[in-house]
Order: structure tokens, then sequence, then C-alpha cells
């Protein structure tokens, strides 16, 4: 939607197929932080920057570090500053009302794609709609079917789950909210890690990070009922400080899995005249992090303004695709380097020292 909305800035007419509804699925919703130079950067230049400052909160900048043993390693305040943090059907609602009536086809879930005579591409899908276009964006995400017509490579899993709770109201709870503490908590040590950021009316999200034992997938990804997964949860973190169980025990008892995905060969794809891809169906990022966020944002940024330049199409496709991988490269070197912190022996010292470093820079 943001590119829609970038484009249409621009005078250039677009569509948006949505596989999803036009009912926001509040379970699904999940806090995103916005950062300056990728994501308020896109929103600043899609004239919605306003309505996200009025609707988003602001992320405090204090940071937390404890060992598994509850040690607290740091409690750092932060310089004051803060970033914006919004909920993502507020962001979409946001993006959606930006858009002129009859952009966006809900619930169209493309089923297949048929070249055209005159170079586009038409779109059928599952329900027998057709939409015809001059040029494909692929912005469907992780498991993203237009990235099929590109390469046959798919996401492969990097052996660490992602466990995603929240608590509703933490200051309900003494410990838990002092653990926490106004910012994000970190907790990393022995294969395991859990992130605490607090959020708008004392909701906080808690990622459970667990790295499979070896021989296979961790118990937790079998089916069970909902109070049973928590309590098999709880029971990886049996060698923590009960500090930090406390605000597993806390957390609702409905939670989400997200393993931990990559794109093999660092997202390379053969060229394929009026397609291209953007956010996580060109670069997955792990879902701790609002990286992927910020990313696709950019990536929206640089093909609206590759839609202006005056020069064939299928070349103003590569250039941007040249711009948007070596950027998504780094960022990727960047995560993958955060997630092994976050599962590593030492990680919570790791860590510190980490920000020691960058402060003094």
């Amino acid at each position: 939607m943001a590119l829609a909305r970038l484009l249409h800035a621009r005078g250039i007419a677009c569509e948006v197929l949505e596989e999803d509804s036009d009912a926001p699925d509040r379970w699904r919703d999940v806090s995103l932080d916005i950062d300056e130079q990728g994501g308020m950067n896109a929103l600043r230049l899609a004239g919605v920057e306003l309505a996200l400052l009025e609707a988003a909160g602001r992320a405090d900048d204090m940071t937390t570090v404890y060992d598994a043993q509850g040690n607290c390693l740091l409690r750092d305040i932060g310089s004051g500053a803060s970033r914006s943090r919004i909920q993502r059907t507020q962001l979409r609602s946001i993006l959606r009302s930006s858009l002129p009536v009859g952009t966006i086809h809900w619930s169209f879930k493309a089923a297949g794609f048929e070249r055209q005579e005159h170079g586009g591409w038409d779109i059928v899908s599952s329900d027998g709609r057709r939409r015809t276009f001059d040029l494909i964006v692929g912005a469907d995400g992780v498991w993203s079917r237009v990235r099929t017509l590109l390469t046959d490579a798919q996401p492969v899993y990097e052996g660490i789950t992602v466990a995603e709770l929240r608590i509703e109201n933490v200051r309900t709870f003494t410990d838990p909210s002092e653990t926490v503490g106004m910012g994000t908590m970190f907790a990393f040590g022995a294969g395991k890690g859990l992130i605490a950021q607090r959020q708008a009316s004392d909701r906080v999200r808690l990622l459970a990070i667990l790295e499979d034992p070896p021989g296979g997938p961790a118990d937790i990804w079998k089916e069970r009922p909902a109070a049973k997964d928590k309590a098999q949860l709880i029971s990886h973190y049996r060698d923590w400080s009960s500090n930090l169980v406390a605000l597993l025990e806390a957390s609702a008892e409905e939670f989400t899995l997200r393993p931990i995905l990559r794109l093999p060969g660092g997202s390379p794809w053969q060229g394929l005249s009026r397609v291209t891809l953007i956010g996580d169906a060109a670069h997955v990022m792990p879902h701790f992090a609002s990286e992927g966020l910020n990313l696709g944002l950019a990536d929206a940024v640089d093909l609206a303004h590759a839609m202006i330049i005056d020069e064939a199409l299928d070349t103003r496709i590569a250039g941007f695709e040249a711009r948007m991988l070596a950027r998504s490269r780094m960022a990727t070197r960047r995560c993958a380097a955060e997630t092994r912190l976050a599962i590593a022996s030492n990680g919570a010292r790791e860590l510190v020292a980490r920000m020691a470093r960058n402060a003094d820079r």
C-alpha cells in the first residue's frame, strides 16, 4: 500500500491485489518501530507522516540486558530520544485511507500469471477475477507467489524459532513490570533468548527465541492445545532465573510460532521483463526486528522513483533491483549476526560489549 500511495502521488495509476479481507485480524497485529532513514522518509514522501505521528506512540530507548541467571548487566536510560511505534493495523488503515477508492482489490488470491502480447501481464485470482498490468510488483511476503516467476528458490528454515507472546497489562504484575523496564529488555544465553518491548497501555510484546536441539526441531513445533503449548514453551526456560520465567508465566495463553527463514544465495534472481519484488518477497528478515518493514518502505521509495526516470521500463527495474539487493545484503548480514547473538552461550555479555563499542564511535 505504501508503494501504491507513492505511485499515486506521482500520477502513476496502480492497483493493489490484497489476499486478506478488509477486516483487520487483531491477533495478527504487531507493533512496528519505524526508523527515520527508511520508514519515516517513505511515509513522509507518501504524504502520510502527520497521520502516522498522530496515531503512533513513542518507543522509549531505555535498554535493559540480563543474562540467563537474571543478573542485570545493563540498564541504560538512553538519550531520551524515541522512535515512532505503531500497530500494523493502524499503519495499514492510514495507507488504505490515503488511496483512491477502488485501488485495493480485497480477497484476491493470485492463482496464475499470464503473459500478454503487448508485454504486460494478467493476474488471475482463485475465484476467476482477472486484472491486466504493465508491471507486476510482488510485495506478497515471505512465501511470495510472484517470486516463483523469477526463481525456484524457497525460504529455508534456520533452525531457530521465535514464539511471539503478549502481556496485556504488565503493571498488574509487579516483578515482570520492573524486569522489563520502560523500553526494551534483552535476556540471552545458552541457546535461548527473551526480548520484551513495552508498548502503549502497558502492553508488552514478548519474544522467546529458541534454537533447535541436536537431532530435530524443538518440541514446541508439535500440535498441542494452547495451554499445554505454553507450559511446554516455559519448560525450555526451566534453567533460567525466576524473574525472567515470570515474564512467560504472565503472558497470555495463546501465542504464535514464527520460524526464522532465509532465502538461499542472498536473494538474487534472473530478470524477467516487467516483474520485480520488494520487501520480504525479495529479502526475508527475522520477525523479531522491524528491519523488514523499514527495508520494504525504502524499496517502495526507490521503485516509485524509478518509475519516473526517462528510460526503458526494464532498464529502470534493473537499476532499482541493483540498489535494493545491495541494501538488503547488508541488512541480511546484520540480522544474521543479531540472531546468532540472541542464542549465543554468552550472548548477553556480548550484547553489552557491542553496545559499549557503538557508544564509543
